[in-house]
């Protein structure tokens, strides 16, 4: 996740399954600012060309989607060898 002024140096969260072409779910910590990890997070995009730039996320708090639209940096990939 970009930086932003509640958060100035970013966040980082690790893509555990694609669920669907605008949802995944992912791994993360500290994300309310409590300290709590979080797993199997869903993430969705709602950026206007489906490019991923634009997501929002689970509120376990409220128990639904977050309202804040957060920037997305970018990716890494890791592709996995096939095994046999």
């Amino acid at each position: 996740f970009a930086g932003r002024k509640s958060m100035r140096s970013g966040h980082v969260a690790v893509v555990k399954r694609l669920v669907s072409s605008r949802e995944v779910l992912v791994d993360h910590a500290n994300w309310g600012r409590d300290g709590s990890i979080y797993l199997n997070a869903p993430v969705v995009d709602v950026s206007p060309q489906n490019d991923w730039s634009q997501v929002r996320v689970w509120n376990v708090r409220a128990n639904t989607m977050g309202t804040t639209a957060y920037n997305l940096k970018g990716f890494i990939a890791q592709r996995f060898a096939a095994s046999n």
